[in-house]
């Protein structure tokens, strides 16, 4: 999160915005992005990897506009990511 904006130096941030997408089927939701464990090799046939998952969170500068997205929940991802989870669900 910002408080002092990189592009002009301003501090009026308006911080820790919902970051959005309009579906047509669905209307309002947010953004967010996985990681799945990796399928062991083997595997009961009803298993199902673990995941986390992480939002996205917006601050913008009121003077100049300049916009940072940012997501929540990045201890646990970059955990996940270490032990080698991907974005890419197992079959």
């Amino acid at each position: 999160m910002i408080q002092t904006c990189p592009a002009c130096g301003s501090t009026e941030i308006i911080p820790d915005l919902n970051v959005l997408t309009w579906t047509k089927d669905h209307g309002r939701n947010p953004i967010f992005t996985v990681l799945y464990e990796p399928a062991p090799e083997k595997h009961p046939f009803l298993w199902a990897p673990e995941m986390v998952s992480a939002n996205f969170r917006a601050a913008i500068c009121g003077s100049c506009g300049h916009a940072q997205i940012y997501a929540t929940n990045v201890p646990a991802l970059l955990q996940a990511y270490k032990s080698g989870w991907t974005s890419v669900e197992p079959t």
